[in-house]
């Protein structure tokens, strides 16, 4: 496919940059302009890490459903094997979808996880750590200067 999303990326990038920057002057919208031509180039950074970041939060998002499942009241045990019979999807929006489904199903289930304390807390704990440390996108902001004290 041409052009690529990267390439996409890379061209507004490149016109924010080379001809939207230079008549922008005022220091805030200045920074704001910035910072979305870092957000581009993050984004474009974590783009072919992410499909891989999607099947293994959602496989690890199911094991912990799956550990947590004996916890859950019936109606929710039943969303839980529903959706984890789903084959995953193999398309970015298929993979996109299927990791928020269990996401939100994990959300539900975080009370009765809570109040077990066992394997699936466990689990749950292990998960949002890895998941702090795989995550393939991140942006880091300047802090908004003060013009009273700059």
């Amino acid at each position: 496919m041409r052009p690529t999303i990267g390439e996409q990326l890379d061209g507004i990038q490149r016109l924010l940059a080379e001809i939207v920057a230079p008549e922008v002057r005022a220091p805030y919208p200045r920074e704001i302009l910035t910072g979305a031509i870092a957000a581009l180039d993050a984004l474009r950074e974590a783009l072919p890490k992410v499909p891989d970041f999607l099947r293994w939060d959602s496989d690890s998002t199911a094991a912990v459903l799956s550990i947590a499942m004996p916890l859950l009241d019936a109606g929710l045990a039943g969303e839980v094997r529903s959706a984890l019979a789903e084959p995953p999807g193999d398309t970015l929006e298929g993979m996109e979808a299927r990791q928020e489904r269990l996401r939100a199903l994990l959300s539900r289930s975080v009370p009765a996880i809570l109040a077990e304390r066992g394997e699936a807390y466990r689990a749950m704990i292990r998960l949002f750590q890895a998941r702090a440390e795989r995550f393939p996108f991140s942006i880091t902001a300047p802090a908004p200067k003060n013009p009273a004290r700059d």
